[in-house]
């Protein structure tokens, strides 16, 4: 739920016009839902590319202070050119997947700066939230919607008032506070938050911001309002803070919670000490992965990419289920064994992947069995690294070597003793070219192979 686009070094550019490829005129229902969910067309899209924004520099410094300035990634965002497109995303995950709505799509006042604009809605992704937002709330002289984002945006939540001070204080360059809020038809003030984009994570094609809502939760006494509105409701702001989030299953998909997100980067070291900023004092479980106090973790991978959101792996109750599900709605997805992957990486700007909880890449479960077991990578396809995991029912000396489609050895990833027990180890792919690999797991007269696919 952001504002505009933050350009540090740009004076103001406007709106671009879409190109001509899109779909023209009012879509009927059936139509859009097949055209989502079956069929991906590529489009150019430009988008809006918003106004200037002031940004606050400061020089770096030490951090002296333990504030936990990230409390949960608290939603993920997805920004259209047009409200059509917008309520076609919130037809499909909430009318058609039966996700639970966040809140009703409407227009949105920013009180602070004054005088813009927004319109959005969402849903429910277990412990995270999914938003549809645009800018353009003017429905004339519209070009045919694309049902592509222009970029994606995600949002770090804290339970302090004085984010941009910790910010300033850590010598992370920002924007401007920009003050929300939703309001009844009535006028009365429902909600109240703030919004700070970090300028260190701005592209083309992502957006990463702060989001802070105003209640007494966040001791609203002390806060400096200005000359804000008062909120007519102090005492139920945000649906997270009343910790109901944890008790919504994600509707029929029974989807448990949103595990991880992915951010690529072509500038790994570069980033990662940026959000190690960030995150303190929460440390790294391993380099480029960050688990804060509540919500899905952060992977940080190398890519080709400057830097941008690539996927959220969401765990379900029942993978079985959730495929029959999306069968029988006739939802389009890629089934890699252990996870499927939603056919809408185009219409939302991301990849959305279900797995089932006890073989999602974060869920560390030891248990026996009487056979040896080889489990599919996961994610697949990858860019540029994958994990492999493997149960040991005694111990043997054991190999995992990886092939190309020739039959050519070209990496051995284990190759030791190794006692009963579950293992996983991790593959990176980025001095290979992209395609089909083979891993075979090798113990005693075990021997096993699975396929997997690199794209880069």
């Amino acid at each position: 739920m952001l504002s505009e686009t933050v350009y540090p070094d740009q004076s103001e550019k406007s709106r671009l016009s879409a190109d001509k490829a899109g779909l023209a005129g009012k879509i009927p229902t059936h139509i859009l839902f097949f055209f989502l969910t079956l069929t991906q067309f590529c489009f150019t899209q430009n988008g809006y590319m918003g106004k200037y924004i002031p940004q606050v520099i400061t020089k770096g410094k030490a951090i002296t202070d333990s504030t936990i300035l990230i409390k949960r990634i608290d939603h993920i965002s997805a920004y259209y050119n047009s409200i059509a497109e917008v309520d076609s995303m919130q037809s499909l995950f909430n009318g058609i997947l039966e996700l639970p709505q966040w809140f009703s799509p409407a227009i949105r006042d920013v009180v602070s700066p004054p005088n813009s604009k927004f319109y959005n809605t969402g849903v429910y992704l277990g412990n995270v939230f999914l938003e549809f937002i645009t800018f353009n709330i003017d429905t004339l002289n519209l070009a045919p919607p694309t049902y592509i984002p222009y970029f994606n945006a995600f949002a770090f939540s804290n339970e302090i008032t004085n984010t941009a001070a910790i910010l300033d204080s850590r010598g992370i360059p920002r924007s401007q506070v920009f003050h929300y809020l939703f309001r009844e038809p009535d006028g009365t003030i429902l909600t109240l938050f703030s919004n700070i984009t970090l300028s260190n994570f701005y592209t083309n094609d992502l957006l990463v911001f702060f989001c802070q809502y105003h209640s007494e939760l966040f001791d609203c006494e002390s806060f400096d309002f200005g000359n804000l509105p008062a909120i007519t409701n102090p005492d139920s702001q945000h649906i997270y803070y009343g910790n109901l989030v944890d008790s919504i299953n994600g509707g029929p998909l029974t989807l448990s919670k949103a595990k991880n997100i992915i951010l690529t980067s072509n500038n790994f070291e570069n980033y990662r000490q940026k959000l190690s900023t960030l995150f303190f004092p929460t440390e790294e479980d391993e380099p480029g992965k960050w688990s804060p106090p509540a919500g899905p973790s952060l992977f940080l991978q190398s890519s080709q990419t400057t830097i941008k959101l690539t996927t959220i792996n969401i765990a379900v109750d029942s993978l079985q289920a959730t495929k029959e599900f999306l069968i029988a709605h006739g939802l389009g997805f890629e089934d890699g064994g252990n996870y499927l992957k939603l056919n809408l990486s185009t219409n939302i700007g991301m990849d959305i992947i279900l797995s089932d909880i006890i073989t999602s890449i974060d869920d560390q479960i030891n248990y026996t069995t009487n056979d040896f077991t080889l489990y599919q990578n996961f994610p697949n396809p990858f860019n540029p690294s994958t994990t492999i995991n493997w149960q040991s029912p005694v111990g043997s000396h054991q190999t995992i070597k990886v092939f190309d489609v020739l039959g050519n050895e070209i990496a051995t990833l284990v190759d030791e003793y190794k006692p009963a027990g579950r293992y996983e180890v991790e593959f990176f792919a980025s001095t290979f070219p992209s395609g089909v690999y083979f891993y075979r797991l090798k113990a005693g007269e075990f021997v096993q192979t699975k396929k997997m696919l690199f794209l880069k």
